[in-house]
């Protein structure tokens, strides 16, 4: 990941242990550490844009970068492979992860905080902040909801597709939308 401050078609670069910095106004520097053995699996930037988490595979690990200071704040190793993951706080504090062996976990600053299981294998999840909300979508036509604020699952969603591929959230208009393998859409207020 590179970052660039102010853009300038000149630009002179020396070499400084793992990053690129530019000799004139112009600075591009390159996060260090930022590299996996085998793949990279999600990339997202919490909302203050103080910090980059990226999931990488074999072994299962979460990357927390910090972009002021341009590095790798911590790494913390997963029990299984992170299908898909949601920030849930303004910076890197809450983090909640969709795995492949059927588990969301729940991250604190500390580490894991919880961890508990779905049904069906998940392929995306979603966070309503207004509900408080967890929802689920995988392997199964259902798209299973765990409410943070009573700690439980709730009645699952029942869809018209075979298996769900894609959850989305619209914080404007508090709708959930569902794709699945049927090629249908289906929204839900």
């Amino acid at each position: 990941f590179f970052f660039n401050d102010t853009a300038t078609t000149e630009i002179y670069t020396e070499q400084i242990v793992g990053s690129v910095r530019c000799v004139q106004e112009t600075a591009w520097e390159l996060i260090q550490d930022f590299d996996f053995p085998i793949s990279c699996g999600k990339v997202r930037c919490s909302e203050d844009q103080q910090y980059i988490i990226a999931t990488g595979v074999y072994p299962p690990v979460v990357k927390l970068y910090e972009t002021k200071e341009l590095s790798m704040k911590c790494l913390r190793g997963m029990d299984a492979e992170v299908v898909n993951f949601k920030i849930l706080s303004e910076d890197y504090t809450k983090l909640v992860f969709a795995c492949a062996d059927r588990t969301i976990e729940f991250h604190a600053q500390y580490g894991r905080h919880y961890r508990t299981r779905v049904p069906k294998f998940p392929r995306d999840l979603v966070y309503n902040p207004f509900t408080c909300d967890i929802m689920v979508g995988g392997a199964g036509n259902e798209i299973y909801r765990l409410s943070l604020d009573e700690g439980k699952f709730l009645a699952p969603f029942q869809t018209s597709n075979d298996e769900i591929n894609v959850l989305d959230y619209n914080k404007y208009l508090n709708i959930l939308v569902a794709g699945g393998t049927n090629g249908l859409l289906e929204l839900w207020d």
